[in-house]
């Protein structure tokens, strides 16, 4: 295993994690980042790199953290990197940024507006990973952007190489949704039956080229079909044909998903075009 990738922040934990370290200048992250970090530290020297957005609303802390996990578990000699950058709440209180939602403006929410964030993109893991990072945690990362970081750096790919970029937004899209990509959220019994509920696995994804393959360890529950992936590949996708991300504009909407041994399914197909300058 070359990388794990931990997606360890929802939407609306953001928020939770302001009020956090709000309360508490040492808090506001992944309450976990330290056991995380400990637990990985033995296998970090010559083995995989983990990439998270452990940083939550306090990357600062969520660093001290991690750099205490490793050290408490003896590791001395590897870089852990932060990613900064992703809090934008001065930005749009100083240009008083219209809420359409909420047919308003940012200063006319006073204390009822915490926090806001906009989501950085992967080429700042792969500066990090360039520097020789075996950690590399931030804050409100795009998800799909997790995995993009890791296969562009491994690929040498460049940042006009949409169409590689393209189907390194899929696989991150694809791992965010953990054991629903091996059946978690697929199964609706007695219509749609999947073994091993109780003990299900998480998925693991191999790049070759332009396609990649989706299986699982071969001892875990679940199951790796076409049909579990295809429900996946649209799970809240606004546009399968222009997926929007920092990274690139991405096409699934003729991705080929087909069975090629017991729970392996190789994907391809899968395109792109340059992100939109603006994602508003």
């Amino acid at each position: 295993m070359d990388y794990q990738v931990f997606d360890r922040l929802g939407g609306v934990h953001i928020c939770n994690f302001e009020l956090a370290r709000r309360a508490n200048s040492a808090a506001g992250h992944d309450p976990q980042t330290r056991q995380i970090a400990a637990a990985f530290a033995p296998h970090l020297m010559g083995g995989p790199r983990l990439v998270g957005n452990f940083g939550a609303a306090n990357v600062g802390a969520g660093l001290a953290e991690a750099v205490a996990g490793t050290r408490e578990a003896g590791l001395r000699g590897t870089k852990l990197a932060a990613i900064h950058g992703d809090n934008v709440l001065d930005v749009l209180l100083t240009h008083n940024v219209e809420v359409p939602e909420l047919e308003c403006r940012a200063r006319d929410l006073g204390s009822s507006l915490l926090t806001a964030h906009a989501y950085i993109g992967a080429d700042t893991i792969v500066t990090a990973l360039d520097a020789g990072a075996s950690v590399v945690l931030g804050g409100r990362i795009c998800d799909a952007s997790l995995a993009v970081g890791p296969l562009w750096h491994e690929l040498d790919w460049s940042d006009c190489d949409w169409n590689s970029l393209a189907l390194g937004t899929l696989v991150g899209h694809l791992l965010t949704g953990g054991a629903g990509l091996v059946g978690g959220g697929f199964a609706d019994p007695p219509y749609r039956t999947v073994p091993g509920l109780d003990d299900l696995g998480f998925p693991m994804i191999t790049v070759e080229g332009e396609s990649f393959i989706i299986s699982k360890l071969e001892s875990a529950g679940g199951m790796v079909t076409p049909e579990v992936v295809k429900c996946r590949i649209g799970y809240e996708v606004h546009d399968p044909s222009a997926y929007l991300t920092p990274d690139v504009t991405a096409d699934f909407s003729l991705a080929e998903v087909e069975q090629i041994g017991p729970d392996e399914v190789r994907v391809s197909g899968i395109r792109g075009t340059a992100p939109p300058e603006s994602l508003w």
